[in-house]
Formats: C-alpha cells, sequence, structure tokens
C-alpha cells in the first residue's frame, strides 16, 4: 500500500491576487488608446460610420438594413434624436416617451452584451424572407425576440420585440443604467482618457468589490472544504491546507469573473473596447473554471489515496492514477472547447473536421489505443498489482504504477522501467508478488569415506533442522540420501518456506545451511567437492629416470 502524501502545491497567492490587476487592466488599459483617437473613434454600437452608403435618405424603413441602421444612427452622440429612432420600432398604443425609451433600451441592450452589429451583413432587400418564408430577420442572435419583421410596406422591430425590451434589459442591468452617474452627478459625465468619469469609477469600484469577494470566497470555501470533505467521506483525514487552497482560490476568482461579467454591461463601455473585454471575461471564465475542476480532480484523488491506503487490497491503488490522469484529460479537452466557443470557433465544423481524418488519427494512434486497452485488460485481469514483484521477458521489477500507457517497474539496480501495457498484456509474465511460498532445491554431497550409519544419521538430523526453524513449512519438504555420484554421495535437499519477501528467504535459508554446516563439522563429516582420480598403468621408457 501507499502511504497518503498530499501533494505540495504552490502559493497561490502570489499568482491570483495580481489577475484581479489583470482584470482590471482589461478593463482600462484599452482606453488609454482610445484617448489617441478620440477624434476619429466615437463611441459606436456598430459601424455607424459607414451607415450612409447603405441607404439614401436619411431615415428609411424599406429594408431590415435600413431599419436597424436607422435606428442606431440616431442614437449616436452626433445625431443623438430618440424620437425618431424609436419610429423603427412597432408602437401600439405605446406613448411617445415610451418608445423613446425602449429605443434606447434597445442600444443599450446592443452595448451591454459588447455586440457588434454588422450592418453590411443585414439584407437590403424589401422582399426577404427567412429559412421558414417569413418576412422576418433576426438581428441578435442571443436574443430570437429581438428581429425586425415587415409590417404593411415597413420593416419595424417586431411587438414582440418591444414587449421583450424591458425584460432583457432589467436581466442585463441589474443596478439600472444610470446607478454610476448619479454618484457624481456634477463630473460623471465629464471624458478623462477616453472615457467619462463615471465609467472610470466604475471600474474601480468593480476592482474593489472583486477584490474583496475574492477574500471573502477564499476563506468561506478554504473552511467550508476543510469541513465538509472529511464529513462526506467519513473519514478523519486531515488536509493540507495548500490543497485546500489550491481548490478554493480559482474557485474565488472564477466567482470574481462571473460578477464582473454580471456588472460589466453598467460600465456601457464604447462598443470598440466592449467588444475585447467582454471576450477576455469570457476567457476567463472558462479557465478559471477549468483550473477549478482540475484542481477539484486533485484534491478528490488525494482523498481516494489516503482512503484506498486503509484497504487490504491494491487494486484501488493502482486505479486512482488512472482515474485522475483520465479526468484530467476530460477537464482539459472540455475548457479547450469552451475556449474555442468563446473566440467564435465553429466546434461542430472542427469536430466533423477531426471525424473525417479519424482514420489517418486512428492509424497513427494505433499503438495508443492498444496501450489503453491494454491498461484496461490489466485492470480487468489483475495479473499483478502495485508493490508486486514481477518477471517479464524485458524486465524484473516492483511494479510502481500502472498508467494509461505503460506500467512502471522499480528494478533491482534502482532504475524505473517502462512496459508499454499493449505489450505487457501479450507476453508472459511471472508475478512472484502471488506466491504464497519459496522453494529452495539442492544437492549436499558427503564424501564417500562417510559410514553409512552416520550418514543416515546426518540426514536425520537435517530434517529435524528444517522441522524446528519456524519460517518452513512442516509438510512437503524432501531430505533424503538419494544418489552416490562420482565424486560425492547426495542427499536432496527441498525444503519450502513459509515466506513470500526475498530477503527474509535469504535469511532463513542461510539459517538453515550453517545450521547444518555446524552439524557436519560436529558429526566430524566431510563435505565432497567435484574430483576426479586418475590412474595411470604405465608410463613410456623416456620418462624413467636411470640411477
Amino acid at each position: 500500500m501507499r502511504n497518503f502524501a498530499p501533494k505540495i502545491v504552490l502559493n497561490m497567492n502570489r499568482i491570483y491576487l495580481p489577475i484581479l490587476l489583470v482584470l482590471y487592466g482589461v478593463l482600462a488599459a484599452p482606453a488609454a488608446l482610445m484617448a489617441q483617437q478620440q477624434d476619429t473613434l466615437p463611441q459606436l454600437s456598430s459601424p455607424t460610420d459607414t451607415l450612409e452608403e447603405f441607404s439614401t435618405e436619411v431615415f428609411s424603413l424599406a429594408t431590415p438594413r435600413r431599419t436597424v441602421s436607422s435606428h442606431l444612427r440616431f442614437l449616436q452622440e452626433d445625431k443623438f434624436d430618440p424620437q425618431m429612432a424609436a419610429r423603427t420600432l412597432y408602437r401600439g398604443k405605446r406613448s411617445e416617451e415610451e418608445m423613446r425609451e425602449l429605443a434606447i433600451q434597445l442600444k443599450q441592450i446592443y452595448d451591454g452584451e459588447a455586440y457588434y452589429v454588422y450592418v453590411e451583413e443585414i439584407p437590403d432587400d424589401p422582399n426577404y424572407q427567412d429559412s421558414l418564408g417569413h418576412h422576418r430577420y433576426r438581428v441578435f442572435p442571443k436574443y430570437p425576440d429581438i428581429y425586425v419583421e415587415k409590417i404593411g410596406d415597413q420593416w419595424l422591430y417586431s411587438k414582440k420585440t418591444v414587449n421583450t425590451i424591458g425584460q432583457i434589459h432589467d436581466q442585463l442591468f441589474p443596478v439600472g443604467t444610470d446607478f454610476l452617474v448619479k454618484l457624481t452627478p456634477k463630473i460623471g459625465q465629464k471624458k478623462a482618457l477616453g472615457l467619462k468619469v463615471w465609467q472610470w469609477e466604475g471600474m474601480v469600484l468593480l476592482l474593489l468589490l472583486g477584490f474583496l469577494v475574492y477574500r471573502l470566497f477564499d476563506w468561506v470555501w478554504s473552511f467550508v472544504i476543510k469541513r465538509l470533505v472529511p464529513r462526506v467521506f467519513r473519514s478523519s483525514l486531515e488536509l493540507n491546507m495548500e490543497l485546500i487552497h489550491a481548490v478554493a482560490r480559482p474557485f474565488s476568482m472564477l466567482l470574481v469573473t462571473l460578477l464582473i461579467q454580471w456588472l460589466f454591461p453598467v460600465l456601457q463601455l464604447p462598443i470598440g473596447l466592449g467588444r475585447y473585454v467582454a471576450l477576455g471575461l469570457k476567457i476567463a471564465t472558462s479557465v478559471f473554471g477549468v483550473v477549478v475542476l482540475y484542481r477539484i480532480v486533485d484534491l478528490l484523488s488525494s482523498v481516494m489515496e489516503h482512503l484506498a491506503s486503509r484497504t487490504e487490497t491494491a487494486l484501488d491503488d493502482q486505479l486512482i492514477p488512472l482515474v485522475r490522469k483520465v479526468a484530467k484529460l476530460i477537464v482539459v479537452s472540455l475548457g479547450v472547447i469552451f475556449v474555442l466557443q468563446n473566440l467564435d470557433v465553429n466546434v461542430t465544423a472542427l469536430l466533423a473536421g477531426v471525424s473525417i481524418g479519424g482514420l489517418a488519427l486512428a492509424l497513427a494512434a494505433q499503438d495508443t489505443v492498444k496501450n489503453f486497452i491494454g491498461s484496461i485488460t490489466v485492470f480487468v485481469d489483475q495479473p499483478f498489482q502495485i508493490g508486486d514483484f514481477i518477471e517479464t521477458p524485458k524486465g524484473t521489477g516492483t511494479v510502481m504504477e500502472v498508467g494509461v500507457r505503460s506500467t512502471r517497474l522499480r528494478t533491482l539496480d534502482g532504475s524505473v522501467l517502462s512496459i508499454p501495457n499493449g505489450d505487457l498484456v501479450n507476453q508472459s509474465v511471472t508475478n512472484h508478488g502471488l506466491r504464497a511460498f519459496r522453494r529452495y532445491v539442492t544437492n549436499i554431497g558427503v564424501t564417500y569415506d562417510t559410514p553409512p550409519a552416520k550418514l543416515q544419521e546426518f540426514v536425520e538430523k537435517i530434517q529435524q533442522i528444517v522441522q524446528q526453524h519456524p519460517d518452513t513449512r512442516k509438510e512437503g519438504n524432501i531430505i533424503y540420501f538419494h544418489e552416490m555420484a562420482d565424486s560425492s554421495l547426495n542427499i536432496n535437499f527441498t525444503v519450502y518456506f513459509e515466506l513470500t519477501d526475498y530477503a527474509g528467504f535469504l535469511k532463513a535459508r542461510q539459517e538453515i545451511l550453517l545450521e547444518i554446516m555446524y552439524l557436519a563439522e560436529k558429526m566430524d563429516i566431510s563435505f565432497a567437492f567435484p574430483s576426479t582420480s586418475v590412474y595411470i598403468e604405465q608410463l613410456p621408457e623416456k620418462y624413467y629416470t636411470k640411477e
């Protein structure tokens, strides 16, 4: 069994606290660049600097494109006329004041969501029909209820759109759109570095709020994890605080990012800046989510290792590392998909392309698949477990770990041998760790001048030595005089030891062999060694010496 040893992780305070400053930089830094382009880069919700080329009139409701462009044009700072913009919405029985407010709220929804309306991509056909044959065009894919439709000869934002603008606006701006402006009514509308003062104030407040939320939830989640995990697993486990913080801190940063993402629309940043901030927040949310899940896998793996160390079987010891690696692979893969989706990458098409190239990938990765299936076979068949001493054609050693690809052995010289699982399951494996006893076989040879009676007594006393030793089996041992060899009288010596570890076996065998040597010395019996007698009947005359 492996002892429970929680992984030591780095002090994450040096990582997550500066990330708050990075998030603030994501919000604020681009504004400094805007200051240099203040005269040439107006605050737009869409590329309205090119709207004129799509309409021959100042105001038009003739096509979907002209209706949307008219709405956006008359809500820009240089042509601000909400009454004209309101004419692009279905009025019904609403007052002019209500329509002006709804027109402004619709643009604020675009700005708050950092949605860049590409006017040139909107159809300019007065008889446009969607795929269902309706004279309708959806402007904002995220909100299907926001669309323009043909009513008579005009294209207007639909009745359904007008009815849902207020609801969407309330969800997007939970504290209202003028909350920050009211904090400093006198100087809030002034500009500094490309943004209004109240927007700078909002970013400072978000930074402070994010810092406080981070510190609060870091403490809360550390406390909860420390108390909750031992209770859930009914264990007296003392979790390492660094391991706890490794989960609590990225989780706190995830909450901070979600909070900023939730309050971000209140800043009403220029669309050119807001797009990149919104994208950065989406990516940050995905990254922190992946980090949280990744750390949770580590935490649960450490807990499982502690619980596994208290069981008799070694199967769970070798299963936990495999599950941990597979879980981390799944978490990272899902994280990559989420990030790609936030970057507007067509993940479905990407996966389809991967499936098309699946055959080539399968051919290239057939060894990997083979090894993975081999690891599953090892877990199901269980030819060995962690801690077993095994012998294979590729090497001998103690099993350290059974991974997804290979099994690692600690060899007798202390090195680590990795054997692919695909090869391992197709080879003969001798598991010395599963045997219940060890056998020792040899011949004890004595000289021919040993009298028969003394030889018989010697054999009987050897049998007594074996029977009295605490580490030998008392049945099945074979100790008899069985052969008259060329140079010795051989005693067959086959003994079984109730030992499985090699060091203990050597120690017990040594004790018995020394007892036999002391016995032979006491009985004046000599051990024979291989020898050959040469008899010369007659030598040639030239070898005789003459006196």
